[in-house]
């Protein structure tokens, strides 16, 4: 995973499944992420947004990322949804999608190889689930959706091998 957005709650603060989503993100090799306060518009001192924010960074710092200088952004998703107050709402959703590009550092892309897709699973229509019965665990029906297949990008260890 190249970076990844925390969601709290300015009316909670940071929750022990806080503490749990920053180790889960440390073990997954996440080496920056951005911090989102939502409901803010349920807050009406302004302290407790400061001292939210004072948490958040000491937490960082304990699970090893750089809280001095990680983006941590203050808004309402819920104004933002409902196009209500547009200076904590939609402008401050358009602030974390700018610091994520920001802050967020780009994996290097090996775009010397070839580009590989292997197929790990299919998702059939339940109709031609039934018509082709399929030997593979790795098939699901969804209703109502067409044949997708699923699986992880990679490249071969053989150069040579085309797309």
């Amino acid at each position: 995973m190249d970076g990844a957005i925390i969601v709290v709650s300015a009316t909670d603060g940071q929750m022990p499944q806080t503490r749990e989503h920053l180790l889960l993100a440390r073990q997954v090799g996440i080496k920056r992420l951005v911090v989102f306060i939502n409901k803010i518009d349920t807050i009406s001192d302004p302290e407790m947004l400061e001292l939210v924010d004072m948490e958040m960074r000491e937490l960082l710092s304990k699970y090893e990322f750089d809280g001095e200088n990680t983006p941590i952004i203050m808004g309402s998703a819920l104004a933002a949804l409902e196009g209500r107050d547009d200076k904590i709402g939609f402008e401050k959703i358009v602030e974390l999608t700018k610091a994520c590009d920001e802050w967020l550092e780009l994996p290097p892309r090996d775009l010397e190889k070839p580009f590989l897709l292997p197929v790990e699973g299919i998702v059939l229509p339940l109709f031609l689930k039934i018509l082709f019965k399929p030997q593979s665990t790795d098939v699901f029906s969804i209703s109502g959706r067409g044949t997708v297949a699923t699986g992880r990008v990679s490249h071969h260890p053989n150069s040579s091998v085309s797309c």
